[in-house]
Order: structure tokens, then C-alpha cells, then sequence
């Protein structure tokens, strides 16, 4: 055998031996008949099982190949959940770990034949407390999981403590790395880094300076070539544990966690007869590669979580107009002496939109008076809005509106609506959702502005600590209003989405925050990035090993500090949605022919060839991001597409620091190995043909000398 054939008989070895995400769409539930209650759940491959021993409802086994234990292979039962309470203001903290009595367990129909949904009945008799403990399949590895505790004695309690998931996730001493998001500053959101995991407990605290630090994480088993990837669907500040040597009860070798909603004070104050449901925990437990964890929560997430809108309505390219940055003589924030954000400079930025192939125009900060006061600032614009909705109509786009209606920047203490309800504003400018009055108000303003205004996208912000740091005296207890609070917030956008089902909610909290599944899962869109270049690229690569692209709006800076002009729009337009932040030029006037000519050919690219892909698409991390390194690691960026037939694909190569390398090595991970493709690189506008086996054995040298400079390489099978 010569050299060369040698050399593809190991690839297609190694390619075999290196598992795929091939997961079946099998889920179910079963209940053994052991003498303890014990539910077993299969979901693909995945196999999880639950036992209720010595009034505990513990953790007894979890697979990732789809081989079920046999009665000899016993795990060291740990807690599946932990939960403390305090009966009253003077009594001390409960840990309810012990003393709970087993009352069924039942499915729960589903509008989904593939979505598997069971209930399991506790209750513990000392505590007068009441469990139900939720989970719910959908074919993927990813399964979720929330509690609901109802409160059977007379008087309140508070509930002070709480791990919605817990328990042991590999049963052996081995070696276990970690990766999660660890930065929680403006620009740096998915800040993911590889740790390795030592002898003592690690304990993470998160959301309290900001929420850029969302929860999720990723484990790797070193040994078994195994991965547990989770989210926290919460907004507020949280708790995760890594424990490498101890089980909850149990001492013993192997790794066991916990992940929930944290605070100082009482998360929640519980009324007698009142039922309260946590949020919930997506976990996958995936046997294979880097690759099959991300895409398995990325697939978990596209079917069960993330709303769902007509095909024509999302991913549209949008132009974001905003008041809070200079552009064409418009100064900065609504206290300027004369502010210039006023209808003539909108309607000039409207008309540049659409002469760039925009699709929607998104009218952005300051456009009212005085925050909380949501109509349009009538020196600036004596007609209102319609003007500008009507000239977006005429250029062939549809209209977008931005506003903070639960909080934030601004002169709050000046609007008329606060001025006659002073007790509706928390401090910092924050409303108190959880009264009913201010929710009814807000909710009924947000309707207001969609239907007025013929609104096709809500743009959300709020520019406050989003771990909305506000406590409150209930029945003698000190009590967070977070818990509450996130329940108004989050059934907010369900009703909107309710009653405006074809507007496209985005949320873009302080520009960057709360990409949690909160609110990923209550919004169509998340804005990612206020940040230049190379920043974004970076954090890009780590937020999109917890979300899937299509959902991530990204803008790279406020237009002027976007680097090479290409990088920036390849960047804007083959990451995600598109989202242009003013910047182009002042006006069409202006508008050079060359530049016009480059956003237009980038829309091309994105409508015909990128957008039919993004909402299914298969991610590839080649840098920063791998198996083994982090966001800040190397001088390069490129992410890698390629559709579930590998009949198509792309790539976004470039270069974002320094480096003695002026090339990097590209080989593709996604494409059919036996099969030809056209492979197109946009800067050189030259296509070549080479064989899926020669992509991925030898690959693409992508060169590029210079700092932010890039490549956009799309693959077609011929």
C-alpha cells in the first residue's frame, strides 16, 4: 500500500471509529418493578434512571451508548435535587435531603407523539412539603428537568436554598475538564474557557455584576471520551458545583454536581396551598466528539425550546438606527441641547437601509422624551412615527421599534406615568413587574407600541444589574424579588407572543446580557454583540457552543469600529442574523459605489445561500474554541456550517491578533466524505473541486497576512 492510500485507509479508519450524532427520535419512560420505585428514561442513546431509596429520590444510574445497568453495576445513589427551607423568620435553615415519602408517578400527555413527559409524586411529611418532580424527553440526549413545591402547612415558608438537578454525573475516579463562561463584563458573554478539575469542590456564583455569565457548562470525561453539556433556563444570579471526589450522601469516587437559582436571601416566600415551579435544566449526557455535544444541545434546543415564527419573518436582514450613538450629527443621549435624532435624519438613514438590501429598519434608542413614556418626542416628531414606518414600507422593508419598558436608562423620574405611580419604581429605574397593576400597564404599553406602530420586530432592552438585586420584607422574611420577578418578565413575552404571533421579539438587554434560556426561550432573536473587533469573533465562539446561530442578531460594534470593512460584514452576515449598525454612510449621497457594492454582494451570499441553511445548520469550532482551548487561545477565528445532507456548507475564517502564522489550516469536519464539492473562497472569487476526503485529510490553507483580515469559503456538492 503506497503512501497516499495508506494515508486515506486511516482517515476513513479514524472516521469510523469516531461516533457521529446519530441519535434515534425514540423516547419513552419506564417504570421497573424493583421493591423501589425506580423510572427509567430513554431518549436516542441516553439512558437515565431515578430510584426513590431510603426516603430519597437519588440518581441510581446514566448511559450514553443506550445500555441499560444490570442489577450488579450499582452506582452510589446521590441526591437528584437538593432543596432548604426555613419555616419561619426566627427558625434556622432546613436541608430537606432525608424524609420524603413516595406517592406515584405518571406520564403526562404532550401535544408532541415524540415528546415524553413524566411526573413524579413526592412528599415530605416532617416539612408538610410537597414535590413534583418534572421530566421531559424529545428524542435528543438533552433532557429537562424543573421541580414544582407546594407549600401543605398553615403558615408561610421560604424556600432558601435550591438545586433544581443534582447528583452524580460519572460514578468512577477519572479525569474531568470543565468548560464554562467565565467573564461577566460588557462584550465578553459567552467567555468560554477549559478548567481541569481538581481534588476540591468547585463552586461557581454567577449573574450577580451583570449576567453576562450565563448558566451553562460543559464537562468532558477524559477517560470515557464522554461529555454532560446544560443549561439553567434562568436570568437571575445562580449556583453551580463540581465535586470530582464526594457524592451528596455518599463518599465515594467519581463527580457529581449541581445547578440552580442562588441568593443571600429567600429565593421565594411560599403561601400555604401554593404551588411554585422553578426553572428548568436542559442536560445531555452525549457519548463521541466536542462536536456531537454542541449539536446535540443545539437539536434539543431548536425542537423544544426556542418559539418558533413563519419562515418569512425570521432571519431578515435588519438596519439599526440608534440615538445613543453620534452619527450624522446626532448627539449622544436624550439630554443634548438639540438633539438631531428627529425625523429628517431617520428618514435619510431609512432611504440608505434600503439602498443596501435591508429588510427591516429598526428604530432604535431615544426616540421618546422621557423613558417610561413611551410616544414619540413631539418637537422631534410632530407626525410621530408613521412618517418613517410608511417611507420603511416604500423602500421594501418592514418596521422595528426599540424600547425599555421594564427599565433602565434615563429621566424615569420625569414621565408622566411615574410622576403619578412614584411606587411603581424599584431602584435603579427598575418597574416592579410583580405587582399587578405595573404588569398590566406594561404589558398593555408593549401592545400598544406593536399595533400602533405596525410593528414586524420588538427590539428589548434593559440597561440595569439584570440580577435584579431587590429585596423584600414578606411575612418576616427577607425575600428576592428575582424568582418573582422573572416569572412577570418571562410570561410578558408569552403573551405577547400570544397575542402579536407574527412579530419577531428580540432581546438585546444592555446589549449583550441575559443570553440564558430564560429568555432565549421566551424571545425569536438575541443580540450578542456591542464589541468591535476582535472581541465578538471570541465571544462568539463560546456562546455558540451553548446556542445555535440563527438565533444570535449580530451587529460588531455601532459601524465605526468594525475594522475591515469585508471582516465586518462577513462577520455580520455569515454568523447569524445580520444586524447593521448605522455606520454606513452618512447618507445615499455619500454611499460610495464600492461600498454599496460590497453589502450588497454580502446580502446575496446571505438570502441565497447562508440564510436556507442557518436554522438547521451543524456548527464545527476550529478556533478559538476546540475540545481543548478557550476563547482567549490562538490568533484565530474559524467556525465551520454545513447543512444535516452535507449537500451544502460555508466557513468564516479570520485572522484576530497577531501571529507568526499567516495561514491556518482548515479541515472540514461536516462534509460527506465521499462526495465532490465546488468549493468558492469570496475574497479570491475563485472555485476550485476537491473530494470531501481531501477537504478533511489535507485541507484549505487560508492565508491572510494581516489582522482582521478574513475568508468566506462556501462548499456546494456537485
Amino acid at each position: 500500500m503506497d503512501r497516499k492510500n495508506l494515508s486515506s485507509f486511516l482517515l476513513i479508519s479514524f472516521c469510523c471509529l469516531t461516533p457521529k450524532l446519530a441519535y434515534s427520535q425514540l423516547a419513552n419512560f419506564t417504570v421497573l418493578d424493583t421493591p423501589q420505585p425506580e423510572v427509567r428514561a430513554t431518549t436516542g442513546t441516553t439512558i437515565y434512571t431515578e430510584a426513590f431509596v431510603d426516603s430519597r429520590w437519588v440518581v441510581r444510574y446514566r448511559a450514553s451508548d443506550g445500555r441499560p445497568h444490570f442489577a450488579n453495576e450499582r452506582w452510589d445513589d446521590s441526591n437528584a435535587f437538593e432543596i432548604q427551607i426555613k419555616r419561619s423568620p426566627e427558625s434556622p435553615p432546613e436541608r430537606l435531603d432525608r424524609g420524603w415519602r413516595w406517592i406515584g408517578g405518571k406520564e403526562i400527555a404532550t401535544n408532541d407523539t415524540a415528546r415524553k413527559h413524566f411526573s413524579v409524586e413526592l412528599r415530605h411529611e416532617e416539612a408538610q412539603i410537597g414535590l413534583f418532580v418534572h421530566t421531559v424527553l424529545d428524542g435528543t440526549p438533552v433532557i429537562q428537568r424543573w421541580l414544582e413545591i407546594r407549600n401543605d402547612n398553615k403558615t408561610p415558608i421560604a424556600i432558601t436554598g435550591i438545586s433544581v438537578w443534582s447528583g452524580r454525573l460519572w460514578p468512577r475516579q477519572q479525569d474531568f475538564t470543565l468548560g464554562y463562561f467565565t467573564r461577566d463584563t460588557a462584550g465578553s458573554q459567552g467567555w468560554l474557557e477549559w478548567e481541569v478539575l481538581g481534588p476540591d469542590l468547585k463552586q461557581l456564583l454567577g449573574g450577580t455584576g451583570g449576567g453576562h455569565d450565563d448558566p451553562f457548562f460543559i464537562v468532558r470525561n477524559e477517560d470515557k471520551g464522554e461529555y454532560c453539556i446544560a443549561h439553567l433556563a434562568w436570568s437571575g444570579d445562580f449556583e453551580m458545583t463540581f465535586n470530582p471526589y464526594e457524592a451528596q450522601e455518599n463518599p465515594g469516587e467519581g463527580l457529581s454536581f449541581s445547578i440552580g437559582p442562588w441568593s443571600p436571601e429567600a429565593l421565594r416566600v411560599v403561601e400555604p396551598g401554593e404551588t411554585v415551579r422553578t426553572p428548568a435544566v436542559h442536560l445531555g449526557h452525549i457519548e463521541g466528539d466536542f462536536d456531537s455535544a454542541v449539536h446535540a444541545m443545539h437539536d434539543h434546543l431548536r425542537k423544544s425550546l426556542l418559539p418558533t415564527i413563519d419562515r418569512e419573518r425570521r432571519q431578515r436582514m435588519q438596519f439599526c438606527l440608534p440615538g445613543d450613538t453620534a452619527y450624522h450629527g446626532i448627539p449622544v443621549y436624550e439630554d443634548a441641547e438639540r438633539p438631531g435624532f428627529d425625523e429628517e435624519s431617520i428618514l435619510t438613514a431609512v432611504d440608505l437601509a434600503g439602498a443596501i438590501g435591508c429588510e427591516t429598519f429598526v428604530l432604535d434608542a431615544w426616540w421618546w422624551e422621557f423613558s417610561g413614556n413611551w410616544v414619540p418626542a413631539h418637537d422631534r416628531f410632530p407626525q410621530g412615527l408613521a412618517p418613517i414606518v410608511e417611507r420603511a414600507k416604500k423602500r421594501g422593508m418592514t418596521f422595528g421599534l426599540y424600547a425599555e419598558i421594564e427599565g433602565g436608562r434615563g429621566r424615569w423620574e420625569e414621565s408622566p406615568v411615574i410622576k403619578a405611580h412614584p411606587d411603581w419604581l424599584w431602584k435603579p429605574n427598575t418597574l416592579a413587574l410583580i405587582q399587578p397593576d405595573v404588569y398590566d400597564h406594561v404589558d398593555r404599553d408593549l401592545d400598544r407600541l406593536i399595533r400602533e406602530n405596525q410593528l414586524a420586530l420588538y427590539r428589548h432592552d434593559y440597561n440595569n444589574d439584570s440580577s435584579i438585586s431587590v429585596q423584600i420584607p414578606r411575612h418576616g422574611f427577607q425575600e428576592s424579588v428575582a424568582w418573582r420577578y422573572y416569572d412577570a418578565l418571562y410570561k410578558l413575552f408569552e403573551d405577547a407572543r400570544t397575542k402579536h404571533p407574527n412579530v419577531m421579539l428580540q432581546q438585546a438587554s444592555a446589549g449583550c446580557q441575559r443570553l440564558d434560556l430564560g429568555m432565549v426561550g421566551r424571545c425569536h432573536e438575541a443580540f450578542l454583540a456591542e464589541a468591535g473587533q476582535p472581541l465578538t469573533f471570541r465571544a462568539y465562539s463560546g456562546i455558540t457552543c451553548a446556542l445555535p446561530p440563527e438565533i444570535l442578531v449580530l451587529g460588531i460594534g455601532n459601524g465605526f469600529d468594525r475594522g475591515h470593512l469585508d471582516t465586518h460584514l462577513r462577520a455580520v452576515y455569515s454568523l447569524g442574523t445580520p444586524f447593521i449598525i448605522s455606520g454606513v454612510a452618512p447618507d445615499l449621497e455619500q454611499l460610495t459605489s464600492t461600498s454599496k457594492q460590497r453589502y450588497l454582494h454580502h446580502a446575496e451570499i446571505y438570502k441565497n445561500f447562508i440564510r436556507p441553511l442557518l436554522p438547521t445548520c451543524k456548527v464545527y469550532h476550529h478556533a478559538p474554541v476546540t475540545a481543548t482551548a478557550g476563547v482567549s487561545s490562538g490568533a484565530w477565528f474559524a467556525m465551520e456550517y454545513v447543512a444535516p445532507d452535507q449537500t451544502r456548507g460555508w466557513a468564516t475564517v479570520a485572522r484576530i491578533a497577531q501571529s507568526d502564522d499567516t495561514a491556518f489550516l482548515l479541515k472540514p469536519r461536516g462534509l460527506a466524505l465521499g462526495h465532490t464539492y465546488r468549493v468558492t473562497f469570496d475574497s479570491l472569487a475563485e472555485t476550485i473541486t476537491m473530494r470531501g476526503l481531501e477537504l478533511a485529510r489535507d485541507g484549505l490553507p487560508i492565508r491572510l497576512e494581516s489582522p482582521l483580515s478574513s475568508e468566506l469559503i462556501l462548499f456546494e456538492q456537485e
